[in-house]
């Protein structure tokens, strides 16, 4: 065996460790993302069920205490509606607007 192909067969090696790693990186990179995809999915279930609920009817607002708790220089987009009691908000998932507009957002009264 010449010191040539010694050379190519550890480069080869190498190559495959990598592969390997960089495979196994991919893979973990996958299953964190179908990680998260079903905590989104459960938390939107949970919110869901929470905001349907006619016991927690009373509690779907938002206090001026509430929103000055809120901490400077986070990154938040906050609307505030004054609207007189009964009235409603829909704001539809954007996962199931069907535009090219994908971050524009419909409001309903």
């Amino acid at each position: 065996m010449t010191e040539d192909n010694e050379s190519e067969e550890g480069e080869d090696s190498n190559d495959n460790n990598e592969k390997q790693i960089l495979e196994k990186d991919y893979q973990d990179l996958i299953n964190e993302e179908v990680q998260i995809d079903n905590w989104i999915d459960n938390i939107k279930t949970q919110f869901e069920k929470l905001t349907e609920n006619n016991d927690f009817k009373e509690y779907g607002y938002v206090t001026f205490d509430d929103i000055k708790t809120l901490t400077v220089g986070e990154d938040i987009n906050l609307i505030a509606i004054k609207a007189p009691a009964g009235t409603s908000l829909e704001i539809p998932d954007p996962d199931q607007i069907q535009s090219i507009y994908s971050q524009t957002f419909q409001v309903c009264f």
